[in-house]
């Protein structure tokens, strides 16, 4: 999550949508997400900090982070935008991340964090156990404490370009978006779903589906 009082917004950063692109542009122009002490962490932690320009928000924290922390009035001010995906190709995106997470971090904890999907053997136990985890729709990242969708500008990773360009203009920003942390899937799109699995994931995703309008069959952008 990154949080700009100079720019006036707030970005949800959901996984595996495009968001690190996003980061690595506004970073060019010196926008990055706060990096709070060890005491600040602790004191997010235990909920005794309500400092947003202080508070300890995970890369991918969800909006409902942001509300106990941040004055109201600036809250429903500044523009909340993040970029959402498909969620059949997203899973797809997700799956070949986390196979591939021992190779692709160095970090020890990062690799611990992906070993529970290294030892997944097909794409459906993926899908199902994904089902299972706290978050795993988008729309859980964007609603507010109300249980009602909190943002004001929604960018589709499938023209992302676009939809960015226009974001900045909106925000007064000059940036250039480049593609970045891009999984690309290791077989055709149909090598991953049958019908049983498609209509399992148009049920537990539902409300994204219908949201964000996606569809399936579908055109997939690179994962």
């Amino acid at each position: 999550m990154i949080i700009s009082d100079q720019y006036e917004f707030i970005f949800i950063h959901i996984p595996k949508t495009g968001g690190m692109s996003i980061r690595r542009a506004l970073a060019e122009q010196g926008i990055i997400q706060f990096k709070p002490s060890r005491l600040q962490r602790f004191m997010s932690a235990l909920g005794l900090n309500k400092n947003y320009r202080t508070f300890r928000f995970r890369t991918h924290g969800n909006l409902q982070s942001v509300e106990p922390v941040m004055p109201k009035k600036l809250f429903e001010k500044y523009t909340k935008f993040t970029v959402v995906r498909n969620p059949w190709a997203r899973l797809i995106s997700e799956y070949e991340y986390f196979r591939q997470g021992s190779e692709l971090h160095s970090n020890v904890l990062k690799r611990r964090r992906h070993a529970w999907a290294k030892n997944i053997k097909t794409f459906e136990e993926f899908v199902y156990r994904k089902a299972d985890q706290e978050n795993s729709r988008q729309y859980d990242y964007l609603k507010k404490q109300d249980g009602k969708l909190g943002v004001d500008i929604i960018l589709k990773q499938e023209s992302l370009t676009a939809d960015f360009q226009q974001l900045c203009q909106h925000l007064g920003l000059k940036c250039e978006l480049r593609r970045h942390n891009v999984t690309r899937a290791q077989n055709p799109f149909a090598h991953y779903y049958d019908s049983k699995l498609t209509d399992y994931v148009a049920g537990h995703w539902e409300l994204d589906i219908q949201t964000f309008d996606y569809h399936f069959p579908l055109e997939v952008a690179q994962p």
